[in-house]
């Protein structure tokens, strides 16, 4: 007699699938700056989590809660969509996070219908709350928040619906505690915005569940092809994610429409070819590998990306994930390969476009800058010096009650020059370009110990003139000037030792001192909130070239900074050698 299999809700295919744009509203280059940042972290977090909702669920609740605080809760509807559960919460202040957690130990789920989420459930509209009285905010939300409500304060709320193709799948709600700003309809368009992407992942995330189980059902015995043919067919068609059956040498034996669409070939097609077919050539060999871990040590379930060549020439990024189909159950030998893919080329385009607009900041800020110490070369300063000129020879004319008077305003236009000057120094070190970077550090460091004598700086410097690349040269040079300004302004040290090196492959910059030192935050975000604002900023600027910022500290010990930026200089290495050995 065949075992009984417990059915599932067949997703059917004439059900209207539901698309909601988010509302554009117009921001500042600031404030689009900020959001693309968020943007690009919540999809990168979504895609290393896309094969795990709770971490994805706690992924969006974190972000979420950072970006537009205080605290924000995931909650999603079940299986038979009559209750709602709590997927997910994170508070940006611990107490605060710790209450929620506690109260919720005992219930994470409700009635779909109670309080403001059972409003915004029904309606599919979103609820934004600038400021509500206690009492009120108490009458229309769930039992078990008003212990949280009374003790930790809610000024603001924000509930805005997760709808995915096909239909509502929960809400993400938001609070703000007493004390903070209140939301506002830029922060609503903010929210919509989040939800959409994080409700297209849940639910992607739980059609991946779904079809890998309906899958390996399918195709390892007989009985489950039978008793699960219709929902398995349902959601093989209906999912986003590309699906194919591969044999044991990669040729496609199934692809689903998703993975059609993907490759831009119909299923005719499709069918017969090896899937290395369809690969980008310099990513063959990170897919073959994989393929052949699952193939000879039953690796699975472990996520890689690629890139594949479309029908018609596009490049398209893929996440994958592979799984194994056995012979008779698990321990059985391996028959089948699924491919479960997930494009993610717009992710990809994003991540490129924040890359881009923070280069563009940086690039801007630098050339204001420049412009800003030419101007204060070009016009305070040659003012300055043609007046205390001026001044020098009316006190050669004047008599003795006013030559002394005359010296003294000299002098302080001195002082006046002396600082603007050093000024436009800091904006834009002359000796960078034309000279290099040791030429820029050894100048500077002279400058700092004049400012700063009680510290002294030891320099081991490589002679790189003209080599390393403008950009690169600049970025340490940056790294160097908040390095010491954090020394001059926090650090009570004495010494700083300052090392900078490179290779044909990388350079290195390493500034370490005998200061007071600090507790290291374990992340950037916390170093932001620490007002660590010029070490985060040159993490971020450093990143986006590739390389590497360390912190290494301690209270009551030294602080090291090292750097490193990659660099294609093998030419320009062996050939300022061959220069250097060829000289008199």
């Amino acid at each position: 007699m065949a075992s009984k299999i417990k059915k599932q809700p067949i997703i059917k295919k004439t059900r209207k699938k539901v698309f909601r744009k988010p509302a554009s509203v117009k921001l500042s280059g600031a404030a689009v700056a900020h959001q693309q940042e968020v943007f690009f972290r919540l999809m990168r977090l979504i895609a290393d989590n896309a094969g795990d909702l709770k971490k994805l669920s706690n992924s969006v609740a974190q972000v979420t809660a950072e970006a537009l605080g205080d605290s924000c809760m995931i909650m999603l509807l079940n299986t038979d969509g009559e209750k709602v559960n709590v997927a997910a919460f994170h508070d940006i202040d611990p107490l605060a996070g710790h209450l929620l957690e506690k109260l919720l130990e005992a219930t994470l789920e409700f009635p779909r219908d109670a309080g403001m989420t059972g409003k915004v459930l029904r309606s599919g509209e979103p609820i934004l709350i600038p400021t509500i009285p206690r009492k009120q905010l108490i009458a229309v939300t769930l039992p078990v928040f008003v212990e949280y409500i009374k003790r930790v304060g809610v000024k603001s709320v924000l509930v805005d619906p997760m709808i995915g193709r096909n239909g509502v799948l929960g809400v993400i709600s938001l609070a703000r505690h007493r004390g903070s700003k209140s939301y506002t309809p830029v922060d609503q368009a903010f929210v919509k915005e989040i939800a959409f992407r994080a409700a297209m992942a849940i639910e992607n995330n739980q059609l991946f569940e779904s079809l890998r189980a309906e899958m390996k059902r399918r195709i390892s015995t007989k009985e489950a092809l039978e008793t699960s043919e219709e929902h398995f067919r349902s959601i093989f068609e209906s999912t986003t994610l590309g699906a194919q059956i591969l044999d044991m040498f990669g040729t496609i034996l199934s692809a689903n429409p998703a993975s059609q669409k993907i490759l831009g070939y119909t299923e005719v097609e499709l069918i017969g070819r090896n899937i290395r077919d369809f690969l980008f050539q310099d990513d063959m060999e990170v897919f073959s590998l994989r393929f052949n871990d699952l193939k000879l040590s039953n690796i699975s379930g472990q996520p890689f990306e690629y890139r594949i060549v479309r029908k018609d020439g596009k490049i398209f990024w893929l996440k994958t994930t592979f799984s194994g189909v056995h012979q008779g159950g698990k321990n059985g030998s391996l028959r089948y390969g699924v491919v479960l893919s997930e494009n993610i080329t717009e992710q990809k385009k994003l991540q490129s476009e924040m890359i881009e607009l923070k280069n563009r900041l940086h690039e801007g800020q630098e050339r204001e800058r420049l412009s800003l110490a030419r101007e204060l070369h070009d016009g305070p300063l040659q003012d300055l010096q043609s007046e205390r000129f001026l001044l020098e020879e009316l006190r050669k004319k004047a008599g003795p009650p006013f030559r002394e008077e005359l010296a003294r305003v000299s002098r302080d236009i001195e002082k006046i020059i002396d600082a603007l000057r050093s000024s436009a120094t800091e904006l834009r070190p002359p000796t960078l370009s034309s000279f290099g970077l040791e030429a820029a550090i050894r100048s500077y460091a002279r400058d700092f110990h004049e400012k700063y004598p009680n510290v002294k700086v030891h320099l081991s410097l490589a002679s790189d003139g003209q080599l390393l690349p403008e950009e690169m040269r600049l970025t340490l040079f940056r790294v160097l000037q908040q390095s010491l300004t954090n020394v001059a302004r926090h650090s009570k040290a004495t010494h700083v030792w300052v090392n900078f090196s490179f290779d044909e492959e990388e350079a290195s910059l390493e500034i370490r001192d005998n200061g007071k030192g600090f507790n290291v935050p374990s992340n950037w975000i916390d170093f932001v909130r620490n007002h660590h604002y010029g070490l985060a900023g040159m993490a971020e600027r450093i990143s986006d070239q590739g390389g590497t910022f360390v912190v290494n500290s301690e209270p009551q010990n030294s602080t090291i900074i090292l750097v490193t930026l990659p660099w294609n200089g093998k030419g320009a290495v062996i050939k300022a050698f061959q220069k250097e050995l060829n000289s008199p």
